[in-house]
């Protein structure tokens, strides 16, 4: 049996700033993902709820901040 998207409901990283570097390719992967209604969490628990203001917000933050390390 060939698996697809809908066959995966998370995905767990060690640490999201280390998957988006880049603010928008960061925000639009995890928009993606939540239109296949995948969740991705991080295992220090941090998790992203894009429906959300306050969930868009932290994100952007998130992303903002990892993409200034990458700069500096």
């Amino acid at each position: 049996m060939k698996k697809g998207v809908s066959d995966v409901s998370a995905i767990l990283v060690a640490e999201l700033s280390r998957w988006g570097r880049s603010t928008t390719d960061f925000l639009h992967t995890l928009r993606e993902l939540e239109s296949w209604k995948v969740s991705v969490i991080a295992m220090n628990g941090m998790a992203f709820d894009l429906s959300s203001p306050h969930g868009r917000m932290l994100a952007t933050l998130h992303s903002g901040i990892a993409e200034f390390e990458r700069d500096r």
